[in-house]
């Protein structure tokens, strides 16, 4: 992301698509013109599981970048690694990605560019991405992609594909129980509860359709003990 609300910074992710791990202790980035002067080195242990993504946030700190996109829709234990050196422009530039070994510019593992940055929206780019990169924009509920707690920033740190609905929270307020849950955009989902574990039916507090957005329901308990469970819809 390039061009995020004010008040934000240029971030980007990694994904280790492959079946090992991968040390990057070593490995560098920079912008347009990529080059190694003035690029970003990752100085300490950074081991990337199969699978996993660890995002790269331009002088910001980790606990700043989860309070932007709020920790309920972040993955539990998503790395966030400050960089400095470069920024993301809005019009044309680049980011190139060099593993610890590479000996001169052209030696690198990838290299991806862009004309312009979409405002408040990342651009996605998948390992068989098209030429005409300009189309990739995150779209809302697509690839595990959300809106950011501040700001409506859209993006998908930490997911390359939609994650299952699940409840975030539920915390009892009087009375009441307050049910924060999360699920793609579009997706429908039904609220149950309970008052024991027994075997028999859940009773539906309600079906509801999710937004970009932390969902959030009230449930009457009554001072009683409760027990609540997400169930696709409707």
């Amino acid at each position: 992301m390039a061009s995020p609300s004010t008040g934000h910074a240029d971030w980007f992710e990694v994904t280790n698509y492959d079946t090992n791990a991968v040390q990057m202790r070593g490995y560098r980035f920079d912008d347009e013109p990529g080059t190694f002067d003035g690029s970003f080195s990752i100085t300490n242990d950074l081991n990337l599981l199969p699978g996993e993504s660890v995002v790269f946030v331009e002088r910001m700190d980790p606990s700043a970048f989860r309070q932007w996109w709020g920790a309920e829709n972040l993955p539990y234990q998503l790395r966030i690694v400050p960089f400095s050196g470069f920024g993301l422009s809005e019009i044309r530039d680049a980011l190139t990605l060099w593993n610890g070994t590479a000996s001169n510019r052209l030696d690198r593992i990838d290299n991806l560019d862009y004309a312009w940055a979409t405002t408040n929206t990342t651009f996605e780019f998948p390992t068989n991405r098209p030429a005409i990169l300009e189309t990739n924009v995150a779209v809302s509920g697509k690839g595990g992609t959300f809106c950011a707690a501040e700001g409506g920033d859209i993006g998908s740190p930490g997911y390359t594909t939609n994650p299952p609905p699940r409840i975030t929270a539920i915390r009892r307020l009087g009375n009441e129980s307050m049910i924060r849950w999360r699920a793609p955009a579009g997706t429908p989902c039904r609220v149950e509860m309970k008052d024991t574990l027994a075997p028999g039916p859940w009773a539906s507090i309600g079906t509801f359709v999710a937004d970009c957005t932390i969902m959030t329901v009230t449930n009457s308990a009554a001072g009683r003990q409760r027990f609540y469970r997400l169930a696709p819809g409707p």
